[in-house]
């Protein structure tokens, strides 16, 4: 990523693309870039959200055009009550929302919301990478409709 690039990344800012482009170029894991970039100024957890923004490819505009965004782009439901099942029915005979039960109802969204729920499922196998092995950080594509 050139440092044009990692300026349009959200919460990039005062020119902080340089020191972490330095910091990339000589560290040799993340650890090392947060501990070579962070300041007073820069905080760790700034730094992290620029890290996964870059790693998301989720620009300032972007995240901008969200943040003023009123509008839901789809229902995403995770897990519903077994007594509670035919509360589904209704949501989709009712709902003015897309409803996305499945990654095969993502075929029928709308284009800008189909890049929102990409972007979800890519920062579920993000954080599924991040911790193996641990069935509750599983990426949230990967399994059915839970039902309790």
């Amino acid at each position: 990523m050139t440092g044009d690039e990692l300026s349009r990344i959200a919460d990039v800012s005062e020119g902080l693309e340089n020191p972490i482009l330095r910091a990339a170029k000589s560290a040799s894991n993340i650890a090392e870039l947060l501990d070579a970039v962070k300041t007073k100024r820069y905080t760790l957890a700034r730094l992290k959200r620029i890290l996964f923004n870059a790693l998301l490819g989720i620009t300032r505009e972007q995240q901008e055009t969200a943040a003023y965004s009123d509008d839901a782009l789809y229902i995403r439901v995770l897990g519903i009550r077994q007594s509670k099942l035919h509360l589904l029915s209704e949501l989709q005979e009712n709902a003015t929302l897309p409803i996305v039960l499945r990654r095969s109802d993502a075929e029928s969204l709308p284009f800008n919301a189909k890049q929102t729920l990409e972007l979800t499922r890519r920062a579920s196998l993000i954080r599924a990478l991040a911790c193996p092995g641990n069935a509750s950080c599983r990426d949230d594509f990967s399994h059915r409709l839970v039902i309790i």
